[in-house]
């Protein structure tokens, strides 16, 4: 009898399982990965009653060849996000130095250089060291909260220096 009841609950179990696999009611962070496909954003649910309309902030991905052109432009913003140990090793030429770790303190400094970059429509492009690193996308979910649409180039460091760039 035993063994019967536990096999009439194993399809309940399972719908229950997959169910809250499915979707679930757990609430999530709305700025949570990097998009893969070209013109996929992920946005932030916060927007301000008071404040005067504006552009809903963006994470996006962008690859190498398109940095390389917006960079030949001058039509991005490049923040570096790692130590700045490894920064004064190496950087694609150009970028800033915000490390992750001293983000909370050293982001105020460079709000008039983001907000000059957003001014004069140009894009901000966040990197890290590699596909690998997830300092970038972490910085670039930091500035989204702040109010500002980024890109992430997920190569980063690695990519750009083997690309003999």
């Amino acid at each position: 009898m035993r063994i019967r009841n536990w096999i009439c609950g194993v399809p309940v179990l399972l719908a229950v399982l997959i169910c809250s696999c499915a979707g679930g009611s757990g609430q999530k962070d709305s700025v949570s990965r990097v998009p893969t496909n070209k013109g996929e954003g992920v946005t932030p649910a916060r927007v301000r009653i008071d404040e005067k309309p504006r552009e809903v902030p963006r994470i996006s991905g962008i690859q190498l060849e398109n940095l390389f052109q917006l960079r030949e432009e001058r039509g991005v913003l490049l923040v570096d996000v790692r130590p700045a140990f490894f920064f004064r090793l190496g950087h694609i030429p150009g970028a800033f130095n915000l490390p992750l770790k001293t983000f909370d303190a050293g982001v105020h400094s460079f709000l008039q250089d983001l907000e000059e970059a957003r001014s004069s429509g140009k894009k901000v492009v966040i990197y890290c060291a590699d596909k690998d690193c997830p300092d970038s996308l972490t910085t670039a979910r930091k500035l989204a909260r702040l109010g500002y649409s980024t890109s992430v180039y997920r190569g980063g460091w690695k990519e750009w220096r083997s690309a003999g760039l």
